[in-house]
């Protein structure tokens, strides 16, 4: 079926069947990682009490410049490049799907239009690529490269993987949907229009399935992934910047108060 709009969009939630199971798994994916995330503060709170909320404007300065900024982290060269590819990358995935939600959920038309095109379309897709090259390029410079400072366990590989497979995954939901749908505008998502030429002579009702079987596969991945996080290394995405907003504002050296003999 040929979807035909008078203004670029495209169906939400297109090919899905039992929407409400999706959004069971997110909620049951939630409660895990909530529960993951209270078992950290509950320990945090066993600490002495500090004052570390004071001087907000500072402390917002210094988060913008090393959490958004990413000060530090470009100091070193390798780590710079796919840090960023990934953490940009991510921050844009997460807007996009946002405005899905906002679209679907709450009926406010955003997902059409110029904003369609350009962001929602192309922007979106070169951000998800540069999510897959810097992945690519932080496991080879684990698995390849092995400098000796880095901390080798199973968990940093299989978090890598995992982002690597929730995009690639996402990739070929997009190139499937838009081959088997004919999107008149899938050429503004430059990526998955690539996976959509590859895919076309599959037919459009294999692609209908292969979308099918993939998109809950799809959804099981990022749902594990949210529920793993608070357990896993991945919970630095919430403490450092924690960390960067509460840190000293005092000098870390040591002084002495002068004595009156």
């Amino acid at each position: 079926m040929t979807l035909l709009f008078t203004s670029p969009t495209r169906e939400v939630l297109w090919n899905i069947s039992h929407i409400w199971l999706m959004y069971l798994l997110f909620v049951v994916a939630l409660v895990i990682a909530g529960y993951g995330l209270w078992r950290r503060i509950a320990a945090w709170r066993r600490g002495l009490p500090a004052n570390r909320f004071d001087r907000p404007k500072e402390r917002l300065q210094r988060l913008l410049k090393h959490a958004l900024g990413q000060r530090r982290t470009i100091r070193e060269k390798h780590a710079a490049v796919f840090h960023s590819m990934i953490y940009t990358g991510f921050i844009v995935l997460t807007i996009a799907t946002t405005v899905v939600a906002v679209h679907h959920e709450f009926g406010l038309k955003l997902m059409q239009g110029a904003f369609y095109l350009y962001f929602q379309s192309f922007i979106v897709d070169i951000f998800g690529a540069l999510v897959l090259i810097g992945v690519s390029i932080a496991l080879w410079r684990r698995l390849a490269l092995k400098p000796k400072k880095l901390v080798y366990t199973d968990e940093a590989e299989l978090i890598l993987g995992a982002i690597f497979l929730i995009a690639f995954t996402g990739f070929l939901l997009e190139g499937w949907r838009i081959a088997a749908t004919d999107d008149p505008w899938g050429a503004w998502s430059p990526i998955g229009y690539l996976v959509a030429v590859v895919s076309k002579p599959m037919g459009k009702s294999s692609l209908t399935t292969l979308h099918f079987v993939t998109l809950w596969s799809h959804a099981v991945l990022v749902f594990g992934f949210i529920a793993a996080a608070p357990y896993t290394k991945m919970l630095h995405v919430i403490t450092a910047p924690l960390n960067i907003y509460t840190s000293r504002l005092e000098p870390s050296g040591g002084s002495l108060k002068p004595m009156d003999f």
